[in-house]
């Protein structure tokens, strides 16, 4: 799968403050058995967070995603349903795993459901997931804080007006204070009046700390 440049898109709020190592690694080992396994042993107590866009002024993103060809049951689900007006509507639900070893350390997840009437977007919901496996804590793996997130609506391909598209990103740190690393999971969704998806995935890996 395609990667994205390595810096960061902009983004709504400012960057959260850093907390140095000295102060994290009591925290981290605090946290070890702090996760409570759900579902499958492998995996920790996920988080989640829901927003809700049905228009925005930010300027789209020059960025061009790779539309969905080939869906994957691990990674990207596209489903389709209807609102109460008879809209067309989808969702799109991608789900970004760190491997380590072939085993998943940490993750990163959105769901975004949209409906659209050939012109424009009507409406737009996101929820974010994100969480560190059984696996990850054991190793020192945490995350402290909610994703950084951001929308935009644009003008689509073949439409004139504003709102024909979405344009949502999401970025999950995680923050190893055994190994003083930070790697960040980034994930990119836009979706069309069309009934379009589009996603990518990035990661962004610092030693000592973004």
């Amino acid at each position: 799968m395609k990667q994205l440049l390595s810096q960061p898109l902009a983004h709504v709020g400012q960057r959260r403050p850093r907390i140095t190592w000295l102060a994290v690694l009591p925290l981290a080992m605090s946290l070890l058995f702090a996760f409570i396994p759900i579902a499958s042993p492998a995996f920790a107590s996920p988080n989640s967070h829901t927003t809700s866009n049905l228009a925005a002024t930010k300027p789209a993103s020059s960025l061009r995603l790779a539309q969905i060809v080939h869906l994957s049951a691990t990674s990207t689900v596209l489903t389709s349903s209807r609102n109460s007006a008879g809209d067309p509507c989808k969702t799109i639900s991608t789900y970004y795993p760190k491997n380590d070893n072939g085993i998943t350390i940490f993750w990163l997840k959105m769901v975004t459901t949209w409906c659209y009437n050939y012109v424009t977007v009507t409406s737009h919901s996101t929820t974010l997931y994100w969480g560190v496996t059984t696996t990850g804590t054991l190793t020192g793996w945490y995350s402290l804080y909610n994703p950084i997130y951001s929308f935009a609506c644009y003008v689509a391909s073949g439409s004139s007006r504003n709102c024909s598209g979405n344009h949502e990103r999401a970025q999950e740190d995680f923050i190893n204070g055994i190994l003083r690393l930070e790697i960040d999971l980034v994930i990119n969704q836009e979706e069309t009046y069309q009934g379009q998806a589009f996603y990518q995935l990035s990661q962004i890996k610092c030693p000592g700390g973004c």
